[in-house]
């Protein structure tokens, strides 16, 4: 396993632990770029993949507990022209 399978196989299982959590991927400089290249990573596997979403009309939160948010400092350009 490379670090990302690692990584995946981690918060997989967290998931199945605690389905309600979120997850949020940070970073600052190089890392910034690599917390977003490993939200877009998590996002793109079957476990995480799916766009639907849900809001709950008594308190207006998003419900749909398979998004993945990426909070970034300083990031620099990420990916290339066939990337955007």
């Amino acid at each position: 396993h490379g670090l990302f399978d690692r990584i995946y196989d981690i918060i997989v299982d967290f998931k199945k632990n605690n389905p309600s959590a979120r997850i949020v991927t940070t970073g600052h400089s190089l890392g910034a770029s690599d917390a977003v290249l490993t939200a877009v990573a998590l996002k793109i596997q079957p476990e995480f993949a799916s766009t639907s979403t849900t809001t709950s009309s008594s308190t207006g939160n998003n419900n749909n507990n398979n998004e993945i948010h990426s909070i970034n400092f300083g990031c620099p350009k990420t990916g290339n022209l066939h990337w955007k």
